[in-house]
């Protein structure tokens, strides 16, 4: 914890924070969008509209309380509270701030966040979206390896309808051991935004990644117009990896699934959800890519990718 809040921009966001996020690059801001504090939640929600095991939901306020670690209060899109139920500098409860306590924000201002991973492209950007396990980091980093930088990682958040831009995240991928031989060196992080205490696993008892810090010569932290989304999906009955162009309507339901925190959504923001996925296909193609579940195939996938990428470029 640091004595003096600390200021940070990630998402398009500047945020005020007493909790230090070694994730998170420093900046300078005169005002913030997003203030996080230490301090006491509400014991419960007054009119909830959803309820969930460990947490709940209204439209403007979001509590939830994983077991063991702390309890988490965001409320009108503007601010953080956070209870530690142990060190303040817990790897477990800065990944719950930076995950589902900002998707509960972009939800609470009408922002699109897709789980998805970024990378940018000459100056364009490219939006992997899949399931936890389906392999976005892993493409993103075999990417990254061929010249690539990263955008954002699990995350990322769309600006504007006329011509959508992706918002920078932080120099951290999220990774299996796996994937970690898969990609080979990740290049080692240095300077703000990759302070020791990364390489942690990631919190969840369900996760087997690791949260990996990237050279920030890798990391591009800059906004980039949006040349084209991939869903990446994995088939046990394809013997290759595969891509087909998809149309609006197949295109609108499947990034409708990937709405980061999508569980959080409630009818308000879900038709937000809808309405600013409908003007980004209308802007930007959108891919499907299956691959089989093995893990050798994922030199095929970065073929694959460099070769939509290159072509998406050419017609700019």
């Amino acid at each position: 914890m640091s004595d003096q809040p600390l200021t940070y921009s990630v998402f398009g966001l500047n945020l005020r924070s007493e909790i230090a996020l070694q994730e998170l690059i420093e900046s300078q801001f005169s005002a913030a969008d997003v203030t996080i504090r230490l301090g006491s939640p509400p014991a419960e929600l007054a009119m909830p509209r959803k309820t969930v095991n460990r947490w709940s939901v209204t439209d403007n306020e979001f509590l939830f309380a994983p077991a063991g670690i702390g309890r988490f209060y965001v409320s009108n899109g503007t601010d953080i509270l956070v209870e530690s139920f142990g060190a303040k500098d817990d790897p477990a409860l800065r990944g719950f701030v930076l995950g589902s306590c900002m998707g509960a924000i972009f939800q609470q201002r009408r922002q699109l966040a897709l789980h998805a991973s970024s990378f940018v492209v000459g100056d364009q950007a490219f939006a992997i979206c899949g399931k936890s396990g389906a392999g976005k980091s892993t493409a993103g980093g075999l990417m990254r390896q061929s010249g690539a930088k990263l955008l954002s990682d699990d995350v990322t958040v769309f600006y504007g309808d006329d011509a959508p831009v992706v918002m920078p995240g932080y120099p951290v991928s999220k990774l299996s051991e796996r994937s970690l031989t898969a990609i080979g060196d990740l290049g080692s992080g240095s300077g703000s935004g990759s302070g020791s205490g990364l390489g942690y696993r990631e919190p969840g008892p369900q996760s087997d990644k690791l949260v990996c810090p990237i050279d920030v010569t890798r990391f591009h932290p800059k906004p980039a117009k949006l040349g084209g989304i991939f869903i990446l999906e994995i088939d046990e009955r394809v013997p290759n990896v595969t891509c087909a162009a998809l149309e609006a309507v197949q295109a609108m339901a499947s990034l409708r699934r990937h709405v980061y925190r999508k569980r959080y959504l409630l009818p308000q923001a879900d038709q937000a959800a809808f309405a600013l996925i409908g003007k980004l296909i209308r802007q930007v193609p959108v891919t499907l890519i299956r691959r089989p579940p093995e893990i050798d195939t994922f030199s095929e996938l970065e073929e694959l990718l460099r070769a939509q990428t290159a072509k998406r470029s050419e017609h700019v």
